[in-house]
């Protein structure tokens, strides 16, 4: 909700790249854009889970990695672990 509301939210999307051109207004914008919604994940997340993310330089790919680990869309450990669960 916090990056929609501030028309931000294309910058988790996996198609939203770095422009080339280092000097240009819009990399300007898109770092620092980025730069903020990183520390903002970052500082949002425990410690054990930002130490696994922390080296990437994007909003985009941290949200990937997390999405993956998280999402629990076919992950078989976090299915079994559910399933274990119920039958208990």
């Amino acid at each position: 909700m916090i990056l929609g509301g501030k028309g931000v939210q294309h910058y988790l999307a996996e198609n939203c790249f770095e422009p080339a051109n280092k000097l240009s207004p819009k990399w300007r914008v898109w770092h620092t854009t980025n730069s903020t919604i990183v520390a903002w994940l970052l500082a949002s997340m425990s410690p054990f889970v930002s130490k696994m993310v922390e080296a990437m330089q994007t909003a985009a790919q941290i949200w990937k990695v997390l999405n993956n680990m998280y999402s629990m869309r076919g992950n078989m450990m976090v299915m079994m672990e559910i399933q274990n669960k119920a039958s208990a």
